[in-house]
């Protein structure tokens, strides 16, 4: 039985290359639908937000912020989302207005896999003048 122990131990050490032992060094792909970077907003209009991430091992965190100047705020989820034993998921039918933004800013794009890699896409919130 101990002689067993590091093996088992070894195997759960394996991340998403189980059949190969490469270890998980890649962080979630995050595939962004909407907004487009090169879209140019006016006051008030909104912003739809339209993303798949997907991770080969697990997601254990998603998130989009609105970075509006010195402001971070937490745009999806409104409230906890636990994301264990889930390798992709999608966000759609989700809008920010530009009301509040008078400045340059940017949605956020944040996931996490099992092994905390981390992917961060940036999109720029173009204003029209």
């Amino acid at each position: 039985m101990l002689a067993a122990l590091p093996a088992l131990l070894m195997l759960h050490a394996c991340d998403k290359g189980r059949e190969t032992g490469v270890p998980d060094k890649e962080g979630p792909v995050i595939t962004i639908y909407e907004p487009d970077s090169n879209d140019v907003y006016m006051l008030g209009d909104t912003i739809f937000l339209l993303a798949d991430v997907e991770d080969d091992s697990e997601l254990k965190d998603f998130n989009v912020k609105l970075i509006n100047g010195a402001d971070s705020i937490l745009i999806w989820p409104l409230e906890i989302v636990i994301f264990g034993n889930i390798k992709s998921y999608h966000l759609d039918q989700f809008t920010v207005n530009t009301y509040n933004i008078t400045a340059a800013a940017d949605i956020v794009f944040e996931a996490i896999d099992k092994k905390d890699n981390i992917t961060t896409v940036t999109i720029p919130i173009l204003l029209e003048n």
